[in-house]
C-alpha cells in the first residue's frame, strides 16, 4: 500500500508533461534574450497592432476590419488576415514548415518539393483577425549565448516585411541579451530546509502542511503564469501540475492522519508528494536565474522565489516520508 500510494503519486504529477500539454517547441520559454519592436513604418491605422509575445517567441499582429498580408523568409505569401478578421496560412510557404522549432530544423522543412514561392494553399486557422507566429527573423537561432555589439546589449536589428492594406510596410525591431538573475534566489531553498526540518522535530505534521502550502502556491503560480499568455503561447504546466499533485497528496496524508488509519500509507502519501516538487522544481529550475519567466511578467520574484521552496520543501518531504514509512512509530498500548 505504501509504495504503491507514493508511486501513484510521483506517476501522476508526470501529466503535466504529456503531449499536448508540453508544447511543440515554439511555446514561450524562459531565456535571456528579448525582441523588441521599435517602428512600423509607414505608421499603420490605429486597428492594426503590432508587438512581440514572451520575451522573443511570437510576434503577434492583430488587426480589426484591416487585410494584412506577411511576407515569408524567401518572400513568399505566408500569412493573411482578411477585412472580415479570418487568418489564413499558406501551407505551401516553407516558412510555415520551417517555423513549427524554434531553431528552425524542422523535418517537415527538408522536403522541398511540397514548397513554393508562386503557388499558395491557403488554410484556415482563425477568425478574429489575431496572429501569432514564431518569426526566425525576431529571435536569437542558437541555443548558445550571443554576442553582443553595444553596451546595452543589442544583439541585432531585423525587420519583418508585411503588407497593410495594399501598402507595402516594414516591422522594425531590434533584439537583446538581458542580464540573468542573481544565483542568490537558490538560498530561498536552503532556508526552507533548515526551517522545515526544525519545526519537524516540534510536530509530525509540519513536513505535511509545509508541503501542502508549497505546492499551493505552486499551483496558484502555474495557474497565473498560463493565464498570463495567449493559449498558443503557454509552457508545459510545470508549477501548476507538480504543484497540484503535491498539494493533493499531502492533503490525503494529513486526512489519513487525523484518522489514525494506515500509519504507513500517510507517510507515503508524503514522499509521493515530496517527489512531486522535487520533478518539478527541477524541471522548472530554470525559471531561477534567467532574465524572462513565461507569464510572471512584473512578478517573476515569485516564481524565482517559489521553484528552490519547492525543491528543498520536496527534499524534506521525500526524507521524513521514506524515514517514516520504513521506521513507523510504535503504536502506544
Amino acid at each position: 500500500m505504501a509504495v504503491i500510494a507514493a508511486v501513484m503519486t510521483a506517476a501522476l504529477s508526470l501529466l503535466s508533461l504529456t503531449p499536448g500539454l508540453a508544447g511543440d517547441g515554439n511555446a514561450a520559454g524562459a531565456r535571456d534574450t528579448e525582441s523588441i519592436v521599435t517602428s512600423v513604418t509607414p505608421q499603420p491605422p490605429a486597428a492594426v497592432r503590432v508587438d512581440i509575445v514572451g520575451f522573443d517567441s511570437f510576434l503577434r499582429v492583430r488587426s480589426d476590419g484591416v487585410k494584412v498580408e506577411v511576407s515569408g523568409y524567401e518572400n513568399e505569401s505566408y500569412i493573411r488576415i482578411d477585412a472580415d478578421g479570418t487568418v489564413w496560412v499558406n501551407d505551401r510557404s516553407i516558412t510555415r514548415a520551417m517555423n513549427e522549432s524554434r531553431y528552425g530544423n524542422s523535418s517537415a522543412a527538408a522536403d522541398s518539393t511540397r514548397f513554393s514561392t508562386t503557388e499558395t494553399d491557403w488554410q484556415k486557422i482563425g477568425s478574429d483577425g489575431t496572429v501569432m507566429w514564431h518569426d526566425h527573423r525576431s529571435h536569437w537561432m542558437s541555443p548558445k549565448p550571443p554576442a553582443t555589439i553595444d553596451a546595452r546589449g543589442k544583439i541585432q536589428d531585423w525587420v519583418v516585411p508585411i503588407t497593410i492594406d495594399g501598402v507595402a510596410t516594414d516591422v522594425r525591431g531590434e533584439m537583446y541579451l538581458r542580464e540573468r538573475a542573481t544565483a542568490w534566489w537558490w538560498m530561498f531553498g536552503l532556508l526552507a530546509v533548515i526551517a522545515v526540518t526544525l519545526l519537524s522535530f516540534r510536530s509530525r505534521s509540519i513536513v505535511d502542511l509545509a508541503i501542502f502550502k508549497v505546492g499551493a502556491s505552486a499551483l496558484a503560480a502555474g495557474a497565473w503564469q498560463m493565464v498570463g499568455l495567449p493559449s498558443a503561447a503557454r509552457p508545459a504546466p510545470l508549477l501548476f501540475g507538480f504543484g497540484a499533485v503535491a498539494a493533493l497528496a499531502a492533503m490525503v496524508s494529513m486526512f489519513l492522519r487525523s484518522r489514525r488509519s494506515d500509519s504507513i500509507a500517510a507517510p507515503a502519501f508524503v514522499a509521493g508528494a515530496g517527489l512531486s516538487l522535487v520533478i518539478g522544481a527541477w524541471l522548472a529550475r530554470i525559471y531561477v536565474q534567467s532574465a524572462y519567466v513565461p507569464g510572471a511578467d512584473d512578478a517573476q520574484w515569485i516564481v524565482r522565489a517559489l521553484v528552490p521552496m519547492m525543491l528543498a520543501a520536496g527534499i524534506v518531504g521525500v526524507i521524513d516520508g521514506v524515514r517514516r514509512t520504513a521506521f513507523p512509530p510504535m503504536a502506544v498500548k
